[in-house]
């Protein structure tokens, strides 16, 4: 696979190609690409996460619909590491597994929200009296206050 590190937030994002290499091919044969859970193959280990992702077209490993969070990792043991397994099968049958391991990378998000805790002051304060606290949301990259 060309890539195994994607940025969170990102839903129908291409995660990288597939490729291999077939060393009886001839001019016409072509490979084709499973996941192994759906197919009932054994592979050195089972890529659990495999439904956040699918095979786009002829070998391009795509994040479905589901836009992955670094902060909240949905993946089988919530530590931010995709596991998939990969079959490329030839022509005559012939296969080759493999596991992969995806991993999301935290990105800097868009505030999503500010606040102030206050919004009066008493009249004829001095210059520089405090009004209130501004603070943000920042989904969970970081919160000012």
């Amino acid at each position: 696979m060309s890539n195994n590190n994607i940025d969170e937030n990102q839903a129908h994002y291409e995660v990288g190609l597939l490729t291999a290499t077939d060393p009886d091919a001839t001019g016409n044969d072509h490979l084709n690409w499973y996941y192994l859970s759906g197919h009932g193959f054994a592979c050195t280990a089972h890529g659990a996460d495999e439904g956040l992702f699918e095979i786009n077209g002829i070998n391009q490993i795509r994040v479905t619909g589901t836009a992955l969070d670094y902060e909240n990792p949905v993946d089988s043991d919530q530590d931010g590491h995709y596991e998939i397994c990969i079959r490329a099968t030839d022509d005559a049958g012939l296969f080759f597994d493999k596991n992969f391991t995806i991993t999301v990378n935290g990105v800097n998000t868009t505030p999503t929200n500010i606040s102030l805790d206050s919004t009066s002051v008493a009249e004829n304060q001095p210059v520089g009296t405090v009004v209130g606290n501004l603070g943000n949301t920042d989904d969970g990259d970081m919160i000012l206050e």
